[in-house]
């Protein structure tokens, strides 16, 4: 029964992406070879499955250009953006692999509900369809808190570089070099931006705008703030770290609370019962035994 089963489930999947394919054909005009084949084929980003769900998705990519509007294209690249770009994906390239993950979780959930097992299928369904959503989502928030925690190290040592006597834009390009991560990328992006003749505020709101972590827009609000008003800047570097600090112990100590309130309802909801039912097992045992 499984093995039939599984027979059925890779029949509908080979449907579904002839379907595709036919579909590519009737909306991509001939003898024009669409750009996004070209790079994905040239750099594919993600995983096996990842690329697996892209070469799926790949021929609804012209009718999902077409329905998916400005906006949602401008969410989904900021989100992107956010997780750094998500091994170079782009907002196309994510708009496939989600058709490819929502087409074959499709695909099984129609084969376990005509088997009689409809609340697995549906799982299996809702998991493959959201799972491109949750990878983004998870590598964006991995991505801000690491900036999050590098950036008061970053912020002492550039004050330091400052307060020695380099100007901020060779400062900005040692702590790059010194602190490799998510937030020396940012800063390197933000480099290449000023030696195309970007200016200075323009090249830190872009980098503001592309990363959603508050300690970050603290710091470009005090770059830019200090260079309006002439003050120190190491002086307002140092102070945005000592804030930073405050902030992330105060958050760490959040966490720790929610921790332990967590542990005291793992301990009164699993452990008391489970210790209850073993002495009255013991203390009815030895009575049965008496």
């Amino acid at each position: 029964m499984t093995g039939r089963l599984l027979a059925y489930a890779l029949a509908a999947a080979g449907c579904v992406a002839m379907a595709g394919l036919g579909a590519r054909l009737l909306l991509v005009p001939a003898f024009e070879v669409p750009t996004f084949v070209r790079v994905e084929v040239a750099t594919p980003p993600g995983s096996v499955v990842d690329r697996l769900f892209d070469r799926l998705g790949r021929p609804l990519l012209p009718l999902l250009r077409t329905v998916t509007g400005d906006r949602t294209r401008r969410s989904l690249q900021a989100r992107l953006d956010a997780a750094g770009g998500l091994n170079g994906t782009t907002v196309d390239r994510f708009l496939a692999r989600r058709a490819g993950g929502a087409g074959i979780g499709l695909v099984i959930a129609v084969s376990y509900v005509l088997s009689g097992r409809a609340l697995i299928g549906l799982l299996i369904g809702a998991v493959l369809t959201l799972r491109a959503d949750w990878v983004l989502r998870g590598a964006g928030a991995r991505r801000q808190a690491e900036i999050e925690r590098t950036l008061p190290d970053l912020l002492d040592v550039l004050g330091v570089t400052v307060l020695a006597g380099a100007s901020f834009r060779v400062g900005i390009a040692r702590v790059a070099l010194a602190l490799p991560g998510a937030l020396a990328d940012e800063l390197t992006t933000a480099l290449r931006q000023l030696d195309v003749g970007v200016s200075r505020r323009e090249a830190f709101e872009n980098l503001r705008d592309r990363n959603p972590s508050p300690g970050l827009r603290r710091f470009v609000a005090g770059v830019l703030q200090a260079e309006e008003l002439g003050s120190s800047l190491a002086k307002v570097l140092d102070d945005l770290a000592v804030d930073m600090r405050k902030t992330f112990a105060q958050e760490a100590r959040k966490r720790a609370d929610s921790m332990d309130k967590s542990i005291a309802l793992v301990t009164t909801t699993v452990l008391l019962p489970a210790m209850i039912l073993l002495v009255l097992s013991v203390f009815f045992g030895g009575i049965s035994g008496a």
